[in-house]
């Protein structure tokens, strides 16, 4: 999980945020809305290097503004359930 949100750079607090948590903890307890956030991100990032094509892609997205959203993604990324969001926005616009 850390490794992914390292790659497309997202903050501690970012992290946290998308997440939903209000501080960091150890494991993620199987079946938590924690649990399916960080899997959500997980897939988010592979499908972000599919796209862009690199890191350095994926992170432009992420924080780059964005039409079909009408803001950053990563001021999606960062709400409750966001991340599952933004993994079902990828799939349903960029093929």
């Amino acid at each position: 999980m850390g490794r992914a949100a390292a790659w497309l750079g997202l903050s501690d607090q970012e992290l946290l945020q998308a997440l939903e948590l209000q501080a960091p903890s150890g494991e993620l307890e199987a079946g938590s809305t924690a649990w399916h956030s960080a899997l959500s991100l997980i897939h988010l990032a592979y499908r972000l290097e599919h796209l862009a094509g690199d890191q350095h892609g994926a992170q432009q997205w992420l924080r780059g503004s964005n039409v079909g959203l009408g803001r950053p993604p990563i001021e999606r990324l960062v709400e409750p359930g966001g991340a599952s969001a933004l993994l079902d926005y990828t799939h349903t616009f960029y093929r």
